[in-house]
């Protein structure tokens, strides 16, 4: 590893710690006219998202013990630089919300009817009035909820004589550094979706965030095989892959991993204010399931083709494994410089792979064909990241999701 490499992971690695992520939580607040150690909690709700919904219904639950100075904003759609598949992300917000519903016991439209844009604005208007938040919560929770299960017709008298405002809080939220509805905000840090939930209980709490249970099912003799679609520059991908391959060891699963191009390498735009909530979300994730993480060397271009021919070269399911699991941690956890030749030859060797076989791989551009038919194979089941689980045909999108495999192999 070259000085540099080692010089530059270390920064990162600082960046993305404890102490790091403290001195750039303060620094957002400030930005945003906060005073450090003091600012209620501010609740962004997207009507047309039925995970927003459910994350009202999570902070009814415990809206006695947030602040007096806890606020409700309403936005938009995301836009389009952060969300390049809309119509593809709402099958699976809607999907997803149906099972996380269940899973967290909330009162989510059994035969939810997906809101027009016209009918979603009209109640993005009269949310935008400023409230007292309990009088805010209660009616966002009664007009969203109206809005996933009633047809169009039966709003209109509930907003009757409503006062509205023509403006939504997209500005204020992209401001303090976030980008999408189904959100909360305290002081200075971004807890988005149910999925992060918990470690705002934490946060507030003054606690560790507990590491979620995920159960193991038993070994089958007639297990399904997993279809794993992954990027080597994806920090979500590398969380999923060691959960994975023991999910998959316990149940008698094979894994079938099927590299991508990354977002960026596919001319899909990965912003700015996405690409820095994503790397601080990961290393939070990453403390919380106990993965190493934070000294990173990006691979993008020349780091991510190498790393996909040696991939597609390697003809064992097991040798594929091993590498993907050591060429991950090296980008995400070591700041191995996978574009040179010494630190790729220190993972190579790691995973028992010579350095001649890697360099015939290097030589064999047969990846791309590989890599094409992935994506292919990726989007064919309605989804564009990753990481992307499918077994038995059913598709489930993201490291949060890792309990639907386990479902599914049980």
């Amino acid at each position: 590893m070259s000085l540099v490499s080692q010089l530059r992971g270390h920064a990162i690695a600082w960046f993305l710690g404890p102490s790091g992520q403290r001195v750039a939580r303060s620094l957002r607040h400030l930005r945003a006219g906060g005073i450090p150690g003091r600012g209620g909690v501010e609740v962004y709700h997207d009507p047309a998202d039925p995970i927003s919904l459910l994350l009202l219904l999570a902070v009814q639950r415990i809206d006695p013990s947030l602040p007096d100075d806890t606020r409700l904003y309403c936005v938009g759609a995301p836009a389009s630089d952060v969300d390049p598949a809309p119509d593809a992300r709402r099958v699976v917000r809607l999907s997803d919300a149906r099972r996380l519903a269940r899973q967290h016991d909330l009162a989510f439209p059994s035969s939810p009817m997906r809101p027009s844009t016209e009918a979603a604005e009209r109640v993005r208007r009269v949310l935008s009035v400023p409230r007292p938040f309990a009088e805010h919560l209660a009616l966002a929770v009664r007009l969203t909820t109206l809005l996933w299960s009633e047809p169009p017709e039966a709003l209109a008298p509930a907003i009757a004589g409503m006062p509205t405002a023509d403006t939504h809080a997209d500005a204020r939220l992209r401001q303090r550094g976030y980008y999408a509805g189904a959100a909360l905000y305290h002081q200075g840090a971004w807890f988005p979706d149910l999925d992060r939930f918990p470690h705002f209980l934490a946060d507030r709490a003054g606690t560790p965030v507990e590491r979620p249970a995920l159960s193991v099912p038993t070994r089958r003799t007639d297990a399904p095989s997993i279809d794993f679609f992954l990027s080597f520059r994806s920090p979500y991908s590398y969380l999923a892959v060691e959960r994975l391959f023991a999910l998959a060891e316990h149940a008698g699963a094979t894994v079938r991993t099927r590299p991508v191009l990354p977002m960026v390498m596919r001319n899909l735009a990965v912003p700015r204010i996405k690409r820095l909530y994503l790397v601080q979300d990961a290393a939070r994730e990453a403390r919380r399931h106990g993965v190493p993480f934070g000294h990173v060397a990006d691979p993008l271009g020349s780091g991510v083709e190498r790393c996909l021919a040696i991939h597609h070269h390697l003809s064992e399911p097991a040798q594929r494994h091993t590498f993907v699991r050591l060429a991950t941690r090296a980008i995400w956890a070591e700041a191995l410089d996978v574009a040179t030749d010494a630190d790729l030859r220190d993972v190579c060797t790691r995973a028992g792979i010579s350095w001649s076989t890697a360099q015939d791989a290097l030589a064999d551009a047969g990846w791309r064909q590989a890599v094409d038919d992935n994506r292919a194979a990726l989007l064919s089941t309605g989804l564009w990241g990753v990481p992307c689980f499918v077994v038995d045909g059913e598709a489930a999108w993201g490291q949060d999701r890792l309990d639907r495999v386990a479902q599914a192999l049980a």
